[in-house]
Order: C-alpha cells, then structure tokens, then sequence
C-alpha cells in the first residue's frame, strides 16, 4: 500500500502528506495529518468508524457572471435601468482541480519513495445555463444552473476500508447537477454610462449537487451565501471591475483540511478592440484565512468577445490556469460561452425606438418629425430663433420665411447655399459642398483620382457604381475611378497582390448579399485586366453585409456600404 496526502497510517509510522507540486496547494495534498493519523491507529473502533470526509467540497470553482455588463465571473455594476432580460449558455473544462499526492512505499519523506499523483478528480466539464431579468430599475434577479460531467480516481475515506487513502475501485464518474444558485444583484451609485458605478451582490445556492451525487465533488455540503461588493470603471475603450465578499457556508472537513466560510475577491479589466470585439482578463481567488495549506484557491483567466452588430448575440472564447494548488484550481481551463441579452428600446425615454431614434442617447425636449434630427433635442446651433431642423441654413444666421427651402437663410444669398452674395461666385448656382473648392459658391464636380494609403488604394471623390441588384458597372465616373486604380498599380509594381473586395447592405437575405458581393468583385477586377493589370496581382473576395463601415438603420449608411474596396495583401519587400 501507498502512502498518500489522504491517508491514514495502517502501521505505526505516520504517513507524510507534503504535495509534489510546490506551492499554496499543499493543503489540497494534506488532507489528513498526523494526529488524524495516530487516533486512527489508537483508539478504538468508534475512531474506526469515523470518515475522513465530513460533509462535502466542490471542485468547480468557475462560476460565470450573470446578465450583461460583465467580465468572465467578476461582475460589473452597470444593472439596466430598464426592463431588461438575457440567457446564456457557457461550456467550461478543467483539468485536475482536485488532486492529492501518492507515494509508494511510502512515506513521502523517505529518500526511495516514488511519488505520483491521484487525480481524485480529474476531468471536470460543466455546462452552466444562466437566465438574468431587470425587473425594477437598478435590480437584477439571475439563476445559474450547472451541469456537471466529473471523472477522476476518486479516494476511499473510510478509515476501516483496508485500502484507505488509495484510490476508489473503477474510480469515480458520472453526471450531476451542481448546486443552482440565485441571486440578486443592485446598482447603488452611478449611471448606466457613468465612468464609475458600484453596487452589492447577494446570492445563494442550494447543496444539490452534494444531496444527488455524493462522492463526485459536484456542490457543498450545505447551502452557501454569499455576499459581495461591486465597483466598476468604463473610460472610452477601457472598462475594468473588482469584486469582494464573503461566501458563508458550513465546515467541511476533508481529512484535516476545513473549508468553511471564505472571502472572496475577483478584478479584472478589459478594452474594446472594435466595437464588436473586446479582449477581457480577470484574477480571482478564495482564502479559509486558515494556517491549513490548500485552504486557498486562485485562477487568471483570458478571454475575447465578439457581440454580433445585427443581433444580440455575445461569443466568448477562452481559458486559464490556477494560481496555487488549492482545491477548486485547475491545472488549466478552457470556456465557451454565448449569451444573448434584451433590453427596452427606448434608451433615452423619448418615446422614439432607438433604431429610429437619429440622437438615441439624448433625450427631453426632442423633433418629432421624421427626418435627419428626429428624436434629437431641439437646437438653434446658429442662434437666429429659427430651430435646426426648420432651418435651411443652420450652420448660418438668416431670416425666417414661408418658403422651407429658405427659411433661416441669410437675405442676401439668392442660391441659398450658405454663402453671402457678395463672396459668391455663382450667386444663382448653389456650391457643390463636395470638399473641392467649396469656399466659391459655384456648383462642381470634384477630380476622381486613386492614391495609396495604408494597406489600401483609396479612390477620391467617387465610387464603383452598379446597376441595381447586379454586379454591371455603372457611369463614366465609375470606370474612371477604375481607370485611377488601374494607373497605381502600374506605378506600384512593389504592389504584389491587391484584393478586390466586394461589400452590400443589409437589405435582403444574406445569402444573396454574398454572391453579388462576390460576383461584383469579379466584375471589378476583370474590368482591371483589360486595363492592363496582371492578372496575377489580383483576387477577388465578397464580404456581403459583415463588413459594414456605417450603421444600415439610414439610407445614407446603407449607400455607403455598398461599396468595392481595394486592399494591398503584399508588397515587394
């Protein structure tokens, strides 16, 4: 027989119990010490009768962070203040987060001894469904529900069972439900947008795990409650939080290791990369405040999130490893998580639906009709008493009329183009506002032209043009700007290889999207071969709708994603 972290001496001799990791997990490994071990060989069979193991531990310590505005398991404080709900799904897997040193013939202490490991629980994979509801500003109700898949070696207890402290026959494995939790969530101070917000969480989960699959490590002996404080930090692209509490829950004893009540604390931080995709890292751990190696437990983890632009839909992908060697840290994690969250769509409470909505964070006194500042606050940014959105000059002071298309116009600019007769150089024609020569009052059309820029080849004042629902180019404008293209390359032979990418709206299905986006980059770069570009430097690729450079709720957004770019995928060194 074995000498092990959880055995009990079946000679005289006292069993060592030291981990063959080094580090704050000895605990974990030290389950049982030597006056365990010396009552066990000494009194009589009431000591016998006793087990090692009183009540129960959960070696799954990954718990995902209920509704929106979170980190990983560290919570954010920024509860909606409207109705809000969400659901979410996260697939987690940890190796040995419970693990206890073996040595044969034992003890450990003795120089021959060869040390090994028995991976009381080895694998250890969770699914974990969350449901969050703001049902009253400020407050948010959650449940978490884990499902476990547990494998390991498993450990006998019992005292009287000749091969105590070895590992359990056929081993242990099977499927549990973990202890469900619910709980309760409030914003105390601060905004939803606020830079700094703070609130308290308060939880509580029922032994489930522990009632259904004793012996697996899937929940506590009891319930546990757990309450903590919240503050978090949102700076433009940058977003970070710290948690801190206390989880109270009864003793546990696992040979001569206590696990009770413990704080609890979690940190960790964030930065938006682009506006869907986000990079986010935390630290967490537990302390018993015990002298008892084991007692404590702490995990970093890593991870990106993709919140999709048309639906509200959030992926994450990630993992970590523990810190120390406490019961509940795995030697690594790995997590998959997808949620999907709700809210009221009427931020700003003006009664217009955000999607509609031209200022949808800006609400009280707002246009209500329809047009480029509905759903903002009525303004007069040029201070002539006429509102911005009644004024057809609102960048320049003018004179009410009768006449839309003059109202709040200056009397002495007859082409209503903002520029005052008298430095208008075409006072009946009204200037081209283009960015070619605006200062003169004239109507034009500005040079096409093509240059390098970054990894691109960007065309000036103009745009491919298509005929509609087809990939046939369209206007003189169009070919010349291709032209402009075609005449970079040529000056460019360090441009090896240029990609031709096709982009569409989001208008009609995707499917369809992506074939003339597609088929419209075919069309493009055919059109650049007879212009004398080597084939062999182009490709061509459609994005359909993924790749939108403005928001597709306005005309004006969805024209501009209609568009064909050029982008330099290698250049001669």
């Amino acid at each position: 027989m074995g000498a092990l972290g959880l055995r009990l001496a079946m000679t005289e001799k006292t069993r060592d119990t030291a981990p063959a990791r080094s580090g704050p997990r000895v605990g974990a490994c030290r389950l049982v010490a030597s006056a365990v071990t010396v009552a066990a060989t000494l009194t009589g069979g009431a000591a016998r009768a006793q087990d090692a193991r009183v009540g129960d531990v959960a070696a799954e310590r990954f718990q995902p962070a209920l509704g929106p505005g979170n980190l990983l398991t560290v919570d954010g404080a920024r509860v909606p203040a409207e109705l809000a709900y969400s659901f979410g799904l996260v697939l987690d897997y940890a190796r040995d987060p419970l693990r206890l040193r073996h040595c044969l013939p034992g003890p450990c202490s003795d120089p021959g001894a060869q040390v090994g490991h028995l991976q009381v629980v080895r694998d250890l994979g969770t699914a974990t469904l969350l449901a969050a509801v703001t049902p009253l500003p400020r407050l948010q109700i959650g449940l978490r529900v884990p499902v476990q898949f547990i494998a390991g070696d498993g450990v006998v207890t019992d005292p009287t069972n000749a091969a105590y402290g070895d590992a359990q026959p056929g081993g242990i494995k099977g499927v549990a439900l973990g202890d469900p939790t619910l709980e309760s969530k409030v914003r105390v101070l601060g905004g939803v947008r606020s830079p700094v917000t703070a609130g308290i969480a308060l939880s509580a989960s029922a032994p489930v795990g522990h009632a259904t699959a004793n012996g697996l490590y899937a929940g506590y002996g009891s319930p546990v409650v757990d309450a903590r404080a919240i503050v978090d930090v949102a700076l433009g692209r940058f977003f970070a939080a710290a948690n801190v509490g206390a989880g109270f829950k009864s003793t546990a004893h696992l040979g001569t290791l206590d696990l009770g009540s413990e704080l609890r604390f979690g940190g960790g931080a964030g930065v938006r990369i682009t506006r869907g995709l986000s990079i986010l890292a935390e630290v967490v751990g537990t302390t018993n405040f015990s002298g008892s190696a084991g007692s404590d437990s702490g995990e970093v983890d890593g991870a990106v999130r993709y919140l999709f632009a048309r639906v509200p839909v959030t992926l994450t992908l990630g993992g970590g490893a523990g810190l120390d060697e406490g019961v509940g840290s795995p030697t690594f994690r790995a997590f998959l998580g997808v949620g999907v969250a709700f809210e009221r769509n009427d931020l700003d409470k003006d009664g217009i639906p955000n999607d509609e909505d031209m200022c949808p964070l800006e609400g009280g006194n707002v246009v209500r009709l329809r047009g480029p500042f509905y759903g903002c606050p009525i303004r007069d940014s040029d201070g002539d008493g006429i509102p911005d959105h009644l004024d057809a000059c609102p960048s320049v002071p003018g004179i009410a009329t009768d006449d839309p298309k003059t109202n709040g116009c200056p009397s002495n600019d007859r082409d209503r183009d903002g520029i005052p007769n008298d430095r208008d150089k075409c006072p009946d024609e009204p200037e081209t506002y283009n960015g070619f020569q605006d200062e003169d009052g004239c109507p034009d059309v500005a040079p096409v032209r093509a240059e390098v820029r970054e990894n691109q080849i960007v065309i000036i004042n103009e745009r491919v043009n298509f005929a509609f629902n087809s990939d046939q180019i369209v206007g003189a404008r169009s070919f010349e700007a291709l032209d402009s293209v075609a005449k970079v390359l040529q000056e460019h032979p360090e441009i090896r290889r240029l990609e031709v990418a096709g982009h569409t709206d989001n208008m009609g299905p995707d499917a369809v999207n992506l074939q003339i986006s597609k088929t419209r980059a075919e069309a493009v770069r055919a059109y650049l071969v007879t212009r004398g570009v080597d084939a062999s430097r182009l490709s061509a690729n459609g994005f359909g709708p993924d790749v939108p450079m403005a928001e597709n709720r306005t005309e004006a957004g969805r024209a501009a994603n209609r568009r064909v770019t050029f982008n330099i995928l290698l250049l001669a060194k």
